[in-house]
């Protein structure tokens, strides 16, 4: 579904190169397919933030693609291996903070229009409860996060009060992309295919604390419960995506892993 990229890049491409150095000729080829999709088709706007942690090195990792805000925070030390992601170690304080806020980040994503996604490399038909990223509110009563594969099924929730998605997945690895376009409808898919859609889960209060990467940003900063052993290679966080938008997006990512040799799907 790939749509015609022009000859020169896109103005956001250009100002996100300039923030690197010393990448391959695969990474670059990889953030100019990537970014020029996206403002191609008028999806690069739709987020907040966008992190592709499948490149050069780890400082390279944490730059969000969209612009120079909310540069990712390390803690621990998971695994880093080049053009693949991080491989978090479970209940060990290791994730991304993205220090993306959205309850007063001032951006696209509020309590009846938000999206989140992740690209997760690894194979795993063993149940567990990991989480790609993702948030709770202070209260503990507003959720945000994917959980790809636990009890058969991928566990996911944006902007509800519990965990809105059972859905039937027999394997961990791919990309997600989760969006909230009202009060009350929502839709979850992978590998720019429909898992489900819900019109009947009212949104509660948008996140009030950052979101993580790797793990689950729960009380405090413990990811314990929801922290990941997965390879993370990509996340993004932004305002309401249509079906048609949200498989904008998820083809972005895919073509910057093609490139590098990254890509699952």
């Amino acid at each position: 579904m790939a749509l015609p990229v022009g000859e020169s890049d896109a103005a956001e491409t250009t100002a996100f190169l300039a923030r690197t150095s010393g990448l391959s000729a695969g990474e670059t080829a990889g953030y100019k397919a990537c970014i020029n999709y996206w403002v191609t088709n008028s999806v690069f706007a739709l987020m907040d933030v966008a992190y592709i942690l499948a490149t050069k090195d780890t400082t390279t990792a944490l730059l969000n693609l969209l612009n120079t805000n909310f540069t990712g925070v390390l803690n621990g030390s998971p695994t880093f291996t080049a053009d693949q992601g991080f491989t978090f170690l479970v209940n060990d304080g290791q994730f991304v903070d993205t220090t993306f806020v959205p309850s007063t980040a001032g951006g696209l994503y509020t309590q009846n229009a938000a999206s989140i996604g992740s690209y997760n490399r690894t194979s795993r038909t063993v149940d567990q409860l990991y989480a790609d990223g993702g948030a709770a509110n202070a209260a503990n009563t507003a959720l945000a996060t994917i959980a790809p594969k636990f009890g058969g099924n991928l566990i996911a929730s944006i902007n509800n009060g519990a965990f809105q998605y059972g859905v039937a997945n027999a394997n961990s690895q791919g990309q997600y992309v989760m969006s909230r376009t009202s009060s009350v409808d929502t839709f979850v898919r992978k590998n720019e295919a429909s898992l489900d859609s819900k019109s009947s889960d009212t949104s509660v209060a948008t996140i009030d604390r950052s979101l993580y990467i790797g793990g689950y940003h729960a009380n405090g900063s413990d990811v314990t419960s929801l922290s990941t052993g997965d390879q993370i290679a990509a996340f993004f966080a932004g305002g309401a995506l249509t079906a048609t938008q949200a498989d904008f997006i998820a083809h972005g990512f895919n073509l910057y892993m093609a490139q590098v040799g990254a890509n699952v799907y």
